[in-house]
């Protein structure tokens, strides 16, 4: 049976999104059918600052009957959950309902169907029971102020993907003038992340991350970040 460990809150180390969190708490609705991990989950979010869980379900049948009720701005979804609906498929109904709701993740699978189901369907993060009740509440402010998680073993499984696909491009020559370095940055940047969380990946200082972007942006011949997504995004 899995738990949480839980540490001392003043052993907590949380990140703080002023421009976020100034003014509301972020209301955390969680689906998870295992008792004793919920109990856990529920004990180690109240003691996050501005987290505030408004509701907790077994189902995703409950969830969805009474979505509208408590509307939150981040669900902590598991996946392997009883009833006709499962995680994954939960996740993509919400999205269709209710974009703005951001979607996290937690779970034991880290087989690379359920991974990529997820992120298709929609949520916009991915964290494993395994990881640290830190990990788990600066997550939840992370997605809340517009950015993703992914538990770092699922970001090398992600990377590995990409790397093994052409990338889709009607400029595919210009792609083998950049290093391979410069290749496993492009597929960090079409995944969205931050120069920081590249530096992170890439065990890079992030001067040297942007460097490599310049010289990425030159050999591709483009503007920006957005228009490189927009000429290699994966189909």
């Amino acid at each position: 049976m899995l738990h949480l460990k839980i540490p001392p809150y003043r052993y907590l180390t949380f990140h703080h999104k002023p421009l976020i969190l100034l003014n509301r708490m972020i209301n955390v609705s969680i689906i998870e059918d295992n008792k004793a991990f919920l109990d856990a989950l529920k004990l180690l979010l109240a003691d996050c600052p501005s987290i505030n869980v408004v509701s907790c379900y077994s189902n995703t049948n409950h969830l969805l009957a009474n979505l509208e009720k408590n509307l939150p701005h981040v669900i902590v979804m598991d996946i392997d959950l009883p009833g006709p609906l499962n995680g994954i498929a939960a996740t993509l109904q919400i999205k269709q309902r209710h974009p703005e709701i951001q979607i996290l993740i937690l779970t034991v699978f880290d087989d690379e169907n359920k991974i990529f189901d997820a992120l298709r369907a929609g949520a916009s993060g991915y964290l494993l029971k395994q990881d640290t009740p830190e990990e788990i509440c600066n997550a939840i402010i992370d997605l809340h102020a517009g950015e993703s998680k992914l538990h770092p073993q699922i970001v090398r499984k992600v990377i590995r993907f990409f790397q093994q696909l052409p990338l889709p491009t009607p400029q595919n020559d210009l792609l083998d003038d950049l290093s391979n370095r410069e290749k496993e940055i492009l597929n960090l940047i079409l995944m969205g992340h931050s120069y920081q969380r590249m530096a992170e990946l890439c065990y890079l200082s992030p001067h040297t991350v942007k460097t490599h972007i310049r010289n990425i942006f030159k050999k591709l011949q483009v503007q920006s970040r957005a228009e490189i997504a927009h000429k290699y995004r994966p189909v």
